[in-house]
């Protein structure tokens, strides 16, 4: 692997094209769970990112020339499972059962699609479930990488928002594979509220994990507002984009807004 080894001062930022200065940089072997004691040796290839000081969005421009290709071979190659060993099973579990939790009594009418979906186990549980009608969509499989022609009641994207290069773009498809009313489930872990003094010392800045582009509240209304869709969070890393509630998701929704965890 030949890293490209580029950087600036500042930036344009990603999110909404002010100028976004150089926040810190880190090691490329950095990952999620080195608090959980995965270290692996340095690489020495620095990665940098860039912050922006009115939308809040970090990101780093590294990887943005990578075809799919060189991203299978730099992230989610054989090694990958050491930094994230959850991605496989746990995770796509806890999804699904919140899905189900939620949706089931409406898993035979509407349609479902799985945004970087990985290895399509959320959606084989969810048919499992009495969902009939579930896709899955993942660019970096090629089983999955075709572009779905169709249109989606509910679409869910679990822990890909991060790994995107090109934010605006990776917005603009979901919103447009959403049905009129379509909803956008999604989780994104948001930069805590003393994040400016973590800095790139909290854990979620993983350049070795994919973690390109990293959340405020702030980028995350932007991104969604700029597509004609608000968002609400349940918590720190799970939230909600619609436009106008559709019925299956009523209920759902009625609680979010009025009483939101934060």
């Amino acid at each position: 692997m030949t890293a490209p080894m580029k950087w600036e001062a500042v930036h344009s930022c990603k999110c909404c094209s002010g100028t976004a200065p150089l926040f810190g940089v880190v090691d490329f072997s950095k990952n999620c769970y080195e608090r959980k004691g995965v270290v692996l040796p340095l690489s020495g290839i620095p990665i940098y990112y860039y912050r922006c000081p009115v939308c809040e969005f970090l990101f780093t421009d590294f990887f943005d020339d990578f075809s799919n290709e060189e991203m299978n071979e730099w992230i989610y190659n054989d090694g990958y499972s050491t930094v994230d060993p959850d991605w496989e099973t746990n995770r796509p579990n806890a999804m699904a059962e919140t899905i189900i939790q939620h949706f089931k009594q409406f898993g035979r009418d509407i349609s479902v699609l799985d945004y970087g979906c990985g290895t399509g186990r959320l959606s084989q549980i969810l048919r499992e479930n009495g969902f009939t009608k579930v896709v899955n969509f993942d660019p970096m499989v090629e089983e999955f990488s075709a572009i779905p022609k169709q249109k989606f009641d509910l679409i869910v994207c679990f822990e890909v928002l991060e790994h995107v290069t090109n934010p605006n773009q990776a917005f603009q498809e979901i919103a447009g594979l959403r049905k009129e009313n379509g909803l956008v489930v999604h989780a994104t872990f948001l930069q805590p509220p003393e994040f400016e003094k973590m800095r790139l010392n909290w854990w979620y800045v993983g350049p070795r994990n994919g973690h390109i582009s990293i959340h405020s509240a702030k980028s995350l209304s932007h991104f969604w507002s700029e597509v004609g869709l608000k968002v609400v969070s349940t918590n720190h890393n799970s939230h909600i984009a619609f436009d106008s509630p559709p019925e299956f998701a009523s209920d759902v929704l009625k609680q979010v807004i009025i009483s939101p965890s934060r």
